[in-house]
């Protein structure tokens, strides 16, 4: 029988296979409190600067990564220098939003509101946005925020019509 995964306690990378990380500044618009490691970001109003995604974002950026010496409850406020994961390979720490379903290893994970992450409902594509993880590990539905680890991976859907 496999290993189960190691869910990391001090950053949100817990396998590296060539993540791509850069450095964004926390937009005006942004939510200190939802700016935490864990959760998606797209692009603000100002050009380069980023705030937490909602529920079914199109065009997410990648996830939020811990402040250098920081723990994964720290936030970033509006004006920091941010570091996000972009693109590569690897396993990461999602914040699974409350009620976001049972995930199981190869479900396909989309935004939530406040920058988290929820299950892709079957027969949904492109109702809910960019496949931005991969489930990774078995997680039953919990009623509160917790955090698994999921395969990055971005993925833009096709919209839905309109």
């Amino acid at each position: 029988m496999g290993q189960d995964i190691v869910a990391p306690v001090n950053t949100v990378i817990a396998e590296d296979n060539g993540l791509i990380i850069e450095e964004f500044e926390v937009g005006a618009n942004a939510t200190a409190a939802k700016m935490l490691p864990g959760n998606w970001v797209i692009f603000d109003a100002t050009q380069g600067d980023v705030k937490e995604a909602g529920a079914a974002a199109t065009g997410v950026i990648g996830l939020l990564m811990e402040k250098p010496n920081g723990a994964l409850t720290d936030t970033y406020a509006v004006g920091d220098v941010c570091r996000v994961i972009t693109g590569g390979n690897g396993k990461v720490l999602v914040r699974r939003a409350a009620n976001a379903g049972a995930i199981n290893p190869g479900d396909s994970l989309v935004t939530a509101a406040d920058g988290q992450t929820a299950k892709h409902a079957v027969g949904a594509m492109g109702a809910q946005g960019d496949v931005v993880a991969i489930g990774a590990q078995v997680t039953a539905d919990s009623t509160a925020v917790a955090n698994i680890v999921a395969t990055f991976h971005r993925s833009v859907l096709p919209k839905a019509a309109s």
